[in-house]
C-alpha cells in the first residue's frame, strides 16, 4: 500500500516538472518572438527615416554675415546657395552663455530664390548682450535645419571668419595718440604700433597697459591676444600719481615681521599698523615702480608711546645700488598723531622696484603706531 502511494507521488512530481519545462520553453520562444520583432520594428523605422531624408528636398542657405547693430540687435545676412526655393519659417537660437539653455525661436515668413540674398532677416527679434556667444539656427518649411555660432569676439562688423578682441585708447594729460583715444577691434594675433605725440609745453612719460606700467618706448607694440586698455600719460612736470594710499586695514601688500593691524588706535579709520618692543621688527612695503618720476613723497602719520627712544624707529629708502638708506627717525610728542612728509629729486631711487622700510627696535612697554600712509610721484 505504501509503495502505491509513493510511485502515485512520484507520478505527480513528474507531471509537474514536465509542465515547468514546458512553460520555461514557452517563456523562451515567446521572448525570442518579441526581440525579434523589436528588432524588426527597429530597423523598419530606421529604414523609414533614411527614405523620409532622401526623399526631403535638399536645401543650401549659408550664413553670409552675423554682426550686431547699433541697437543690439543682430544683422543676419543669408544666402541660399542650392537649387531650389527655400522658404525659412522660424529663426531659432540658444544663448549658451545661460546656465540654463533653452530654444528660443521667432518666426519668420521669408522666400529665397537660388543664389538670392536676404539682409537683416531677424529684424530687431534677437538681442545680443556683451560678450554673449549664440547658436542660431534656420528651420524651413521642408524641415532642413541650417546652424550659426555667433559670437561677439568674432564680431569686426564685417561677418568675417576669427576671434576679435577689443584695444581701448586713452590719454591723460594733453598730447595726441595714433590710432586716436577711442575703442578698437582687431583679429587675433594682430600687432599693432600705436605712438604718441606731446602738445606744446607737455612731454610724453610713459604707457599704462593693462594698469601696469609698460615702458616709454614710442611707438608702443601692442599685441591682441586678449582685450586690452592703453593709457598714454603725458606731464607737463605737475602731474602726480599715487602709488600707495593705505589706511592699514590690512597688510595684504606688506611684508611684515612683527607689525600688525590694531583697533586700539588710529588716526582716520578704524585701524592701523602697530609694533611693540622686546626685539626688532620690519614692515616693508610692496615693490614700487618709481623709474618715471622727477620726485617721490612719502607721507603719513605717526604716534608713539611708553617712553619711545631716539633712533628707536627709522624710515629707510632703497635704491638703485640695492642699498636701504636710512632717511629719518620717528621722535616727537608722545600719545598723540604726528605727520611726517619726506620729497626726494634724487635719481637713485628711480627704479623699477624701490620700496620703503619701517624699523621698530622697542623695548618695555615702548609702542609705534603709524597710519594715513600715502607713497606718491611727481612726473
Amino acid at each position: 500500500m505504501r509503495k502505491a502511494v509513493s510511485n502515485r507521488k512520484r507520478g505527480i512530481g513528474s507531471i509537474i516538472g514536465g509542465v515547468y519545462l514546458v512553460l520555461i520553453f514557452i517563456t523562451l520562444i515567446t521572448s525570442f518572438v518579441f526581440i525579434n520583432s523589436l528588432n524588426r520594428s527597429r530597423e523598419e523605422k530606421y529604414l523609414q527615416r533614411i527614405e523620409f531624408d532622401n526623399r526631403k528636398v535638399k536645401e543650401g542657405l549659408e550664413f553670409v554675415r552675423v554682426n550686431k547693430k547699433a541697437d543690439s540687435s543682430l544683422n543676419i545676412t543669408v544666402k541660399n546657395i542650392g537649387g531650389t526655393t527655400s522658404e525659412v519659417v522660424y529663426i531659432g537660437l540658444v544663448n549658451e552663455m545661460e546656465p540654463i539653455q533653452r530654444d528660443n525661436y521667432h518666426r519668420l515668413d521669408l522666400f529665397l530664390n537660388p543664389m538670392e540674398i536676404e539682409s537683416d532677416i531677424a529684424l530687431d527679434k534677437i538681442v545680443v548682450r556683451e560678450n554673449d556667444t549664440l547658436k542660431l539656427m534656420l528651420l524651413t518649411r521642408y524641415g532642413n535645419i541650417f546652424y550659426y555660432l555667433y559670437s561677439e569676439k568674432q564680431d569686426n562688423g564685417t561677418g568675417e571668419s576669427g576671434t576679435y578682441y577689443d584695444l581701448s585708447i586713452s590719454i591723460s594729460g594733453s598730447g595726441e595718440t595714433s590710432p586716436n583715444p577711442g575703442n578698437y577691434r582687431y583679429l587675433e594675433n594682430t600687432e599693432l604700433d600705436v605712438s604718441a605725440t606731446t602738445d606744446m609745453g607737455w612731454e610724453f612719460k610713459y604707457w599704462i597697459l593693462d594698469g601696469a606700467v609698460a615702458g616709454s618706448q614710442n611707438p608702443i607694440m601692442v599685441s591682441m591676444d586678449s582685450d586690452h586698455d592703453l593709457e598714454a600719460i603725458f606731464s607737463d612736470g605737475s602731474i602726480q600719481l599715487i602709488l600707495v594710499e593705505d589706511f592699514f586695514n590690512n597688510l595684504d601688500d606688506w611684508v611684515s615681521t612683527g607689525w600688525g593691524v590694531e583697533t586700539d588706535q588710529w588716526r582716520s579709520a578704524s585701524s592701523s599698523v602697530k609694533s611693540t618692543g622686546n626685539h626688532l621688527k620690519t614692515l616693508q612695503s610692496e615693490l614700487l615702480d618709481t623709474s618715471i618720476a622727477n620726485s617721490i613723497n612719502v607721507s603719513f602719520w605717526y604716534r608713539l608711546s611708553g617712553g619711545v627712544d631716539p633712533n628707536d624707529v627709522s624710515i629707510s629708502l632703497y635704491d638703485e645700488s640695492g642699498s636701504l638708506t636710512i632717511i629719518d627717525y620717528l621722535e616727537g610728542e608722545e600719545n598723540s598723531w604726528l605727520y611726517y612728509n619726506y620729497t626726494t629729486n634724487d635719481p637713485r631711487y628711480f627704479i623699477e622696484d624701490f620700496y620703503i622700510l619701517f624699523t621698530s627696535d622697542l623695548r618695555g612697554l615702548e609702542q609705534v603706531w603709524i597710519d594715513d600712509l600715502i607713497v606718491s610721484i611727481i612726473i
